[in-house]
């Protein structure tokens, strides 16, 4: 018997107050593509052990296994979680997209809330921030009005438990350390991880903000499509 042919799998990960829907762009891609939901995060837990335990809910659930040829794809928090992830199964490369490498990135007043804040606030006040999603897309993002209509929805739908403690667990996360292949596209004008306080950007989108996968989403495809040639990685 022939033994099984190796898939490659583009695993994308969604930022904070977003789900999969996050990356409908990039669904176009010759590649398989996965892009899955996160579970819960558990009361004061790490990233590194929420990574770990995310890791075991794709294993289990076949929605990535062993056996794949894997390139993990994240976005903001996704970034962060990605780089874990990749300390505990084999990965082929990762691709941050607006994301970060450690905390210290982060807008520091953004820093600050997760850290000594967001943990204070009730959940009926995230619920309540639903409200202020669109004018602050509008505002901050660069993104066209049916995708702040999207991230008003991702929002809405989103476990506000989970953001209450995803905030509080990425500006904690002091990075870490991964030995493939890491490729980074960052916007100019980030106004959550300002471009000032990052390093070694590989591709960086003169006009693009936080969310590029959704404002510049040819730009994306395409250095990703680049990337993943250059690196020997065959289309389906």
């Amino acid at each position: 018997m022939a033994p099984a042919a190796v898939r490659t799998v583009l695993l994308f990960l969604p930022g904070l107050g977003s789900d999969h829907r996050l990356w409908h762009a990039q669904q176009s891609l010759p590649y398989t593509t996965n892009a899955p939901d996160y579970i819960d995060a558990f009361d004061n837990e790490t990233l590194a052990n929420y990574s770990k335990r995310f890791l075991r809910h794709l294993l289990d659930t076949h929605l990535i296994s062993d056996g794949d040829d894997l390139v993990i794809i994240g976005a903001s928090m996704g970034g962060a979680v990605a780089q874990e992830l990749a300390r505990h199964i084999k990965a082929r490369s990762i691709i941050l997209v607006g994301s970060l490498r450690s905390s210290k990135e982060l807008r520091p007043l953004i820093r600050n809330f997760g850290r000594s804040i967001a943990k204070k606030l009730p959940i009926w006040l995230y619920r309540f921030s639903i409200t202020l999603v669109p004018f602050v897309m509008r505002r901050l993002s660069a993104i066209p009005p049916n995708e702040v209509e999207l991230c008003t929805l991702m929002y809405k739908d989103l476990s506000k438990h989970f953001f209450r403690e995803g905030s509080r667990m990425l500006s904690e996360w002091e990075g870490c350390t991964t030995e493939i292949p890491t490729f980074r596209i960052h916007g100019a004008n980030d106004h959550i991880i300002p471009f000032r306080r990052t390093s070694q950007i590989d591709l960086v989108i003169p006009e693009g903000k936080h969310l590029i996968c959704l404002s510049h989403p040819e730009i994306v495809n395409r250095a990703i499509n680049e990337f993943l040639h250059n690196t020997s990685i065959e289309s389906v």
